[in-house]
Order: structure tokens, then sequence, then C-alpha cells
């Protein structure tokens, strides 16, 4: 088990709890687990979050951003998810790594004032508006060192096809492929991501 017990108990609890709602659209399980991984493997330390749910993303993206030394900033429009993620995510034990803000993401975005540039970039929300989202995160990305993951282009591929082709099509960008994990999604590199080396 790589979460905490702590914060599994409450990452379980997310899962039973989108059994019975029909708004939840949380990544599953096994797409958490390898969006952890992917942060705690390459060592990122200043996340960006659209689209935060009931939380179950931005728990497993804030643990894995404690075991880096970094932080998540998590954007979500619905107050009524932004106050259980708060919440949750503070039963969970990983709300200290975490800078929630409620509101639309294209205007929260720009407004935010990290300390340093977004080396990761997790997008989840409306598909029609993801060209609004990288437009508005991409002047807060480290251009040289940064992975975008944009979730559903398995599931929602029709949506999302001409945005993934937009992502491959950017000269900063190194590689893009879609991985059929979960609900499939397009990781994106920029720069040398790929290839930072061990502190």
């Amino acid at each position: 088990m790589f979460l905490s017990d702590q914060a599994n108990t409450v990452a379980q609890r997310l899962v039973d709890h989108a059994r019975t709602v029909d708004d939840a659209w949380q990544i599953p399980a096994l797409e958490a687990a390898v969006l952890h991984q992917l942060v705690v493997s390459s060592r990122r330390r200043l996340l960006l979050e659209i689209g935060v749910s009931y939380g179950f993303s931005t728990l497993h993206l804030a643990h894995a951003a404690g075991l880096t030394g970094g932080y998540v900033h998590a954007i979500e429009a619905s107050e009524k998810k932004f106050q259980a993620a708060t919440a949750s995510l503070t039963e969970a034990g990983v709300i200290n790594r975490v800078f929630l803000h409620l509101g639309a993401a294209q205007d929260v975005v720009p407004s935010l004032r990290p300390d340093g540039r977004f080396d990761f970039l997790f997008i989840d929300a409306v598909k029609a508006e993801c060209f609004e989202y990288l437009e508005a995160a991409w002047p807060l990305l480290n251009h040289e060192d940064c992975l975008i993951v944009t979730d559903n282009t398995t599931t929602h591929a029709d949506e999302l096809d001409d945005f993934c082709r937009h992502l491959r099509s950017l000269p900063e960008v190194m590689c893009s492929t879609t991985l059929d994990i979960g609900n499939g999604f397009e990781l994106s590199v920029l720069g040398n991501a790929g290839a930072r080396e061990a502190d």
C-alpha cells in the first residue's frame, strides 16, 4: 500500500461514495496509483490540478507531493465539491500539501502566484474547455521540465482528439502519447522532464 493508513481509509471511502452519486467523475484507483508513482518517481514538486471533484485524485497527488517535498494547487468550480474535498483532504492528513482554490480555472489560474513554475499539470475538468485551461496555465509551467497529464483521452476520445493533437504539435513538447490506463490519459513531456536526475 503506497498511501498512509489514514489517507487510504479516506480514499476507499471516496471510492465507495463515487458508486452512490452521479457527479463524482473521479479517476479509477489504478490511474490514481499510476499518477502517484509518476509524481514520486519523477520528483515533481509543484503541481497544478484542474478539476478536483470530491478530492480522490487530489488526495493521491497531495500524498505524492508530501513524499517529494512538494505542493499541489488544486482548482474546483463546484462549491459543494470544494467543501467536500476540503473535508476529505483534511481527514486524510494531506491538506498541508494542498492549496485549494474555488472557481473557474480560466479565472483562477492567472491569479495564482506559485513559488516557482509548475512541473506537473493534471487536467480533468470540462473537456470542451481544455484549450482554455492550457492557455491559462501555459505561462506558469516550467517549459524545460514539466509533465502534463490530460484525463479521459480514451473514454472521451472524440472530445479530446483535437486537444491531444494540439499538445503533440507544440514545439516545447518533446513527446506526447495516450496511455490506456483507467480512463486513458495523454502524457505530455515538456523539455527534459523525462530525464530529471536525482538530487
